[in-house]
């Protein structure tokens, strides 16, 4: 259900940011990852890892760029992106970037209950690839489907 298209949703979001060269420089200079880079950022602005959730309650995304494969099925479908501001700081661009990752994981949970309609009993979702080496990325995952994850 994580696909490389939603890799793709979450770079095209970072690189598109204003301020995507300022964390590249970080990440260069911590030896770190982006995203490691982005996720730190985001501990430091919720003050608390049991409030990060809650730093985007006023920027909503509909990732859908490349249209809607599943369970909608609608390629004419287009993301969309609620409740942006003026602002091209860093701190704006880790919300973009938690917002990207809280909609991906929104997008799996749907898959999941079209399948539970269907009939099907899924109790374990397995990430595999480079998004499932984002601790964020697997956490938000968890989260919002109430399922059991595991990385392969």
């Amino acid at each position: 259900m994580v696909t490389e298209r939603q890799f793709i949703w979450v770079d095209h979001v970072v690189n598109g940011h204003a301020a995507s060269r300022q964390l590249k420089e970080q990440a260069e200079k911590s030896g770190k990852h982006v995203y490691s880079c982005l996720n730190l950022h985001l501990e430091h602005m919720s003050g608390d890892a049991a409030q990060l959730e809650q730093l985007t309650a006023s920027l909503h995304i509909w990732p859908d760029f490349h249209g809607n494969r599943s369970p909608l099925a609608d390629q004419t479908s287009r993301g969309s992106v609620v409740g942006l501001t003026l602002s091209q700081t860093l701190d704006d661009l880790a919300l973009l970037y938690l917002a990207t990752i809280q909609a991906i994981a929104l997008g799996t949970r749907h898959i999941l209950d079209a399948m539970k309609e269907a009939g099907y009993d899924i109790t374990t979702l397995f990430l595999c690839g480079g998004l499932s080496k984002n601790a964020l990325f697997v956490q938000t995952h968890a989260n919002t489907t109430g399922l059991a994850v595991l990385r392969l």
